[in-house]
């Protein structure tokens, strides 16, 4: 089954959801030069870490494009905490930790 179908994700697949600047909202995170640095990659590690083995692309995923970060909601990735030197943080963590120290 597709999981980015699901009813409680809906919200975040309609670009008329991505919060505004003007309502105090994250939209300079997804300006155009964000995408425009994105790069897409082969994954080819396989590891199996997570005790649900569906969360292991995540790992390897972010080993192969060199992650420093997982965000993630997901309670099976985040009792990880720290994989290879990546942490598995919240949103909120990764605003507190990352987003928020630029913002002074």
């Amino acid at each position: 089954a597709n999981r980015i179908s699901r009813k409680k994700f809906s919200i975040y697949c309609r670009r008329s959801n991505i919060p505004t600047a003007k309502a105090g909202g994250i939209t300079p995170l997804f300006d155009k030069k964000f995408f425009n640095s994105l790069k897409s990659f082969e994954i080819e590690s396989n590891l199996k870490i997570c005790r649900d083995p569906d969360d292991d692309k995540f790992i390897n995923c972010a080993i192969d494009a060199k992650a420093i970060y997982i965000v993630s909601g997901d309670n099976d990735l985040l009792t990880i905490k720290n994989f290879a030197g990546i942490e598995i943080v919240t949103a909120r963590e990764f605003y507190d930790k990352y987003l928020n120290q630029n913002s002074d």
